[in-house]
């Protein structure tokens, strides 16, 4: 199964945190998203569900974007798989340290801005604190490569479809078979 969304949103959720986009950036470098060290996918923040691969990790403009691979191979990832389905996709928390924050106190209700963080996983929740944190799924590299399609085809539309230069649609082309 494959799974994406905005593991963090920049919205401020029920805790009054307020993360921000480049927060990540340290934490993505560092740890990279593969191999023992790399940042995790698990299951309910518990460090002993890891549930697949993350794919993707991207700062964009409203958080940080994810793409990943839940492996059904194991038996608890299956599980979860299954509640995806039945749900119609399900949600995202992140687990992190504080690094850097500011307490905003002169808004009409105050929240912490976090400005940096140490990221260390990213998990499929039932309930996230932020409701702006929800999961699309697919069950098939056909459905994914739609999707990826679709979303080349929406970074193009500004310029009427068209990448601006040969080098702007050969480096979307090399995106999608790295699977972005």
């Amino acid at each position: 199964m494959f799974i994406e969304g905005y593991a963090s949103h920049i919205s401020i959720d029920s805790a009054r945190d307020m993360v921000l986009p480049s927060a990540f950036a340290d934490s993505i470098a560092k740890y990279g998203i593969s191999g023992p060290k790399g940042i995790k996918l698990l299951a309910y923040h518990d460090t002993r569900m890891p549930i697949g691969a993350i794919t993707k990790l991207e700062m964009r403009n409203s958080g940080l974007w994810m793409e990943a691979e839940l492996d059904e191979g194991i038996s608890y990832a299956k599980d979860l798989a299954a509640a995806i389905r039945a749900n119609g996709g399900l949600s995202y928390s992140i687990g992190y340290r504080l690094v850097d924050v500011d307490f905003i106190d002169n808004a009409p209700e105050p929240y912490f801005k976090i400005n940096k963080l140490d990221l260390r996983e990213i998990s499929v929740v039932t309930i996230p604190c932020n409701s702006e944190c929800v999961m699309a799924y697919s069950d098939s590299r056909e459905a994914k490569m739609l999707s990826d399609i679709r979303a080349m085809k929406a970074a193009f539309a500004p310029t009427g479809g068209m990448a601006q230069s040969m080098a702007e649609f050969k480096q979307a082309i090399k995106e999608l078979k790295n699977g972005r």
